[in-house]
């Protein structure tokens, strides 16, 4: 039985003030719902019309705009060795006591870019730099999205990974142009991966994005980690917490289904290719 790609994430909510009370937005099963609101297309026809449009069905639009947005992935998580460190409420959030509205104030994060062309390494910046307002970067929406709830956050970066490997195992068509930022997405998750795994934090890795149709592997000569891996391996796998599994690294899924994943997997010397089974409750 084919699996899909939000198996094993958990439901998660956000509580947002709205329409004078406090209300439940859910993600779940790949959706995200407003709870307490029956009707939010009825909604969104009345604001059409000059009516106000309330904070949870407001969200729940964001959402749908952004959800194959690859600027996403630039900013977002690339693991636990990488947090994004918002320093102000998400304009969806409810305000703490004694705090501006939300949205007024800007938003500063960490964020790890890549330090060459060739994808040799990633450094963090030194110090947080504020994101909000400055060219070439995503519009403010976004960054809501991303201030909101680490949680939530991932669920979205869930759905975006899910749909770029949609279009990249298909004919390809609307990946033109995208190589760079696919692959990128890719390196920076696989790094902070490896990293963890091994216990190195300035391990080198070098990365080749596979064809989905291509066994992928991993080497390691002379310090350096060579990875072989498809765009897919972060929807498979690292999007589940499953990069690293009893020490070692998952290369992609050799079988799966509702209840069980049986994954490829590395030992650290890169030589020691087995499968390991993951039962699911």
């Amino acid at each position: 039985m084919t699996r899909e790609w939000w198996d094993g994430l958990l439901p998660v909510e956000v509580r947002l003030d709205c329409s004078g009370g406090t209300h439940i937005v859910r993600w779940q099963d790949g959706v995200l719902n407003a709870v307490d609101h029956e009707d939010p297309a009825a909604e969104r026809a009345l604001a059409a019309l000059g009516g106000e449009r309330s904070p949870c069905i407001e969200l729940l639009d964001t959402w749908a705009r952004h959800t194959d947005d690859l600027r996403v992935l630039t900013i977002a998580s690339r693991g636990p060795s990488d947090p994004v460190r918002p320093d102000a409420e998400s304009r969806f959030a409810s305000p703490r006591p004694g705090s501006p509205r939300p949205g007024v104030r800007g938003v500063a994060m960490t964020v790890v870019r890549p330090a060459t062309v060739g994808w040799a390494s990633f450094a963090p910046q030194s110090t947080p730099q504020p994101m909000r307002g400055r060219p070439g970067l995503p519009p403010d929406d976004v960054l809501d999205l991303l201030a909101l709830s680490g949680v939530l956050t991932h669920r979205l970066v869930a759905q975006i990974l899910a749909v770029w490997a949609i279009r990249v195992a298909g004919d390809g068509r609307g990946t033109e142009g995208h190589t760079p930022a696919l692959t990128a997405a890719l390196y920076g998750r696989v790094v902070a991966s490896v990293r963890t795994w091994l216990g190195e934090a300035g391990s080198q890795v070098e990365l080749e994005m596979i064809a989905p149709t291509v066994s992928p592997s991993m080497a390691r000569r002379n310090g350096v980690v060579f990875a072989r891996l498809p765009f897919a391996w972060l929807s498979d796998i690292w999007v589940k917490d499953l990069a690293v599994v009893l020490g070692r690294f998952a290369l992609g899924n050799i079988e799966s289904d509702p209840s069980r994943l049986r994954l490829s997997t590395v030992g650290p010397d890169c030589t020691d290719v087995r499968p390991v089974t993951v039962r699911l409750e």
